[in-house]
């Protein structure tokens, strides 16, 4: 069982088994995994997929599901599906503007 401090955390390779065990220690925080893509973890111990993103020069977040639900091979492959269709729907609701 791993146990993070919201101070200082090992930076570890964010793997399915280190998921799977991390547990929340008093406020939320989250374990990035590459290219926007990352774990929260709240003080609940609630554990949410989401995803970061820049459109139109605003930071965007994206929920992708919760863990268990959704494995970390699951939410890689929709993080590149997921950003594509709402950078689409984006540019077109642009375009009726």
């Amino acid at each position: 069982m791993l146990a993070f401090s919201a101070l200082s955390r090992p930076r570890q390779a964010l793997t399915d088994v280190v998921a799977r065990n991390v547990k929340a220690s008093g406020k939320t925080f989250k374990l990035f995994y590459e290219r926007g893509l990352y774990l929260e973890i709240s003080s609940n111990d609630g554990k949410w997929w989401r995803l970061k993103y820049r459109f139109g020069g605003e930071e965007k977040r994206l929920a992708l599901g919760v863990y268990l639900d959704v494995k970390l091979k699951d939410a890689r492959g929709w993080r590149a599906r997921r950003l594509v269709l709402r950078v689409r729907s984006a540019r077109t609701r642009q375009r009726r503007g």
